[in-house]
């Protein structure tokens, strides 16, 4: 599962979820309803399990990017 947030640093601990996906496959387009998003910094967070049969173990990435048009 993947999260894409907006940090709004004026305004304390804010965020926006713009997009989120549950197929690794998958992916932001850049995209917020259909229109283009704002050029700017977006934070994400990705969760996933591990193969193993008994007790996968949980990864979580957390990282930032920026969006450039």
């Amino acid at each position: 599962m993947c999260f894409v947030y907006r940090h709004f640093p004026w305004k304390r601990l804010k965020r926006r979820k713009v997009y989120e996906w549950h197929d690794p496959e998958g992916g932001w387009d850049g995209r917020i309803n259909g229109k283009y998003a704002t050029p700017g910094t977006y934070y994400y967070i990705v969760t996933a399990r591990g193969r193993e049969k008994s007790n996968p173990p949980k990864y979580v990435k957390k990282g930032a990017l920026l969006l450039v048009r």
